[in-house]
């Protein structure tokens, strides 16, 4: 095999931001471990369908997930962004949050700000 290839990630190494590929279409080879190629890091999941390219030796790049009629993105109307463990960027609408994971978020609706912590620090200085 050496080229491109569709497949679907059969393991996920998130910590290493690497996953393994099985080809149907070539008798259920499976890849080595290929890296991730990504703008932001958001590793597909197993059984996510993923387009990438080969080495003669199953190595390569895997270039990310494909959307299908079969495998449709989860909601075109939002955004979600994880970083790290903890931390959750949303979007839905005119809805935008910030999760931190100890109960404490900033969400903003267009309007109005909403800062949730159980202590808050303002800091600054102002010029004119």
């Amino acid at each position: 095999m050496e080229g491109y290839y569709t497949g679907f990630v059969s393991d996920v190494d998130a910590k290493s931001g690497t996953v393994k590929v099985v080809y149907p279409q070539e008798e259920n080879a499976v890849s080595d471990w290929l890296p991730l190629l990504a703008f932001e890091y958001n590793p597909p999941a197993v059984g996510d369908f993923v387009a990438t390219i080969l080495g003669k030796n199953l190595d390569g790049v895997c270039l990310g997930k494909i959307f299908s009629i079969a495998q449709l993105p989860k909601n075109s109307g939002e955004y979600t962004k994880h970083i790290g463990d903890d931390v959750i960027i949303t979007k839905n609408g005119d809805i935008f949050r910030i999760d931190f994971g100890d109960r404490a978020s900033i969400s903003y609706d267009g309007a109005v700000l909403v800062i949730r912590a159980t202590q808050i620090k303002l800091d600054g200085t102002v010029t004119s």
